[in-house]
């Protein structure tokens, strides 16, 4: 596609938590300017939430050259969620010009998150006869912009323990921490097996997997 105008910039990214940072964007026509022409730049309406532009938004192209360069400031918000890398893309909006944008990336500052999951119960005795509920709690070691879903599973006990007293398998089941929190819960019921055997103690394991990957303990 051809363009009236090209966009690019100094730099290729910029960071999430440096505060105000200087870009100069230059403006590159396909050929000489033979009229005085005014490229106005802006950022894309689907830009991260909280950039800020200022400075010069308007290049000027002089009579016989074809670039023009303006310097512009973008300053971001410094939260304490995790995005990601984020794309930060700069157009035109000057009427009647056809521009090719350039992007720059916003570098996000926090690590991507893992998570930790853990019990109410340290321990259920043998002889409890009763059905005993089990609360785990999924913690992220930093808050999320997306919600994440982890899918819990308890390993089985060997015929020990399980959901009813009848066999039944404990079911996985999911904790769903929603985008800028911290923490969810979710539960699971387990029977135990009162014999009169000595099998010493069970290890009743609960593991989670991530639907975006992350590391879970």
């Amino acid at each position: 596609e051809d363009f009236d105008v090209s966009l690019s910039a100094s730099v290729a990214s910029i960071t999430e938590d440096g505060g105000a940072q200087s870009v100069v964007i230059t403006a590159t026509l396909p050929a000489a300017a033979d009229a005085i022409t005014t490229v106005d730049i802006v950022l894309n309406a689907g830009a991260p939430a909280g950039l800020a532009i200022a400075g010069t938004q308007a290049i000027t192209i002089g009579v016989g050259a074809s670039t023009g360069t303006a310097t512009i400031t973008l300053t971001p918000t410094d939260d304490a969620i995790y995005t990601g890398d984020q794309d930060v893309i700069i157009e035109s909006d000057t009427a009647g010009i056809t521009e090719s944008p350039v992007t720059i990336t916003l570098s996000e500052d926090e690590a991507v998150p893992t998570v930790a999951l853990t019990s109410d119960v340290a321990s259920i005795a043998e002889e409890v006869g009763a059905t005993t509920t089990v609360t785990i709690t999924a913690t992220l070691s930093v808050n999320s912009a997306v919600d994440e879903t982890i899918t819990v599973s308890v390993a089985d006990g060997a015929g020990r323990w399980d959901a009813d007293g009848a066999g039944a398998a404990i079911a996985d089941f999911n904790i769903v921490v929603t985008a800028g929190n911290a923490s969810n819960t979710g539960t699971f019921d387990v029977e135990v097996t009162d014999d009169d055997t000595y099998l010493g103690d069970a290890v009743i394991a609960v593991s989670g997997v991530s639907d975006n990957e992350l590391a879970v303990t």
